[in-house]
């Protein structure tokens, strides 16, 4: 059986995301698109390197243009 390796998901084009589709999920061996653990991703919006969530209802997301211009400026591709 041919192993795969995981590939991180696509940013939708607008909208909002959550955790797991920025921050890899190691209990579903997903990427994220930062390649980044939770906590990592997590303590980088408190000191201000990444943007800041938003909450909908119970949800925390972060808006995907945001994200877009984070990838950009660290020299990515999205």
């Amino acid at each position: 059986m041919e192993k795969t390796t995981p590939q991180p998901p696509t940013l939708p084009t607008m909208g909002f995301v959550g955790i797991w589709v920025i921050a890899n999920n190691p209990k579903k061996k997903t990427l994220g698109v930062m390649g980044i653990g939770r906590t990592s991703w997590l303590e980088g919006v408190k000191s201000g390197i990444y943007p800041k969530p938003i909450k909908i209802g119970r949800s925390t997301l972060w808006r995907v243009d945001q994200i877009r211009e984070l990838i950009e400026e660290l020299g990515g591709t999205q």
